[in-house]
């Protein structure tokens, strides 16, 4: 689980394997930004959400404004719990998160 800002600075991070946290803020990043440029240039509106789905797992990485909330697990259940989790938080995660002064970014 990490936030991340959408230009991948890291603001949280915690994973049980060994990940490296700067890699994959900035791959989050760039994911999120591709992804919402998919979506404006396809027409389908503001960016909510990013699922990528690998053979062993699945990540989700959630729009809140300037910052990033990304999550993952090897489990279909607990995917579709956490992204249920996802939606039904991001609101106040987001004004939360639109608190932080964006030059401490």
């Amino acid at each position: 689980m990490a936030v991340i800002t959408v230009t991948g600075a890291r603001v949280a991070f915690f994973s049980k394997s060994n990940a490296d946290a700067s890699e994959l803020s900035a791959i989050a990043a760039s994911l999120i930004n591709s992804g919402g440029l998919a979506t404006n240039r396809l027409g389908f509106g503001q960016l909510s959400d990013v699922m990528v789905r690998g053979k062993n797992g699945f990540v989700i990485l959630k729009s809140l404004g300037r910052f990033v909330l990304v999550g993952g697990t090897k489990n279909i259940q607990a995917f579709t719990k956490a992204a249920a989790v996802l939606v039904q938080h991001a609101p106040e995660l987001e004004s939360i998160l639109a608190d932080i002064p964006e030059e401490d970014w």
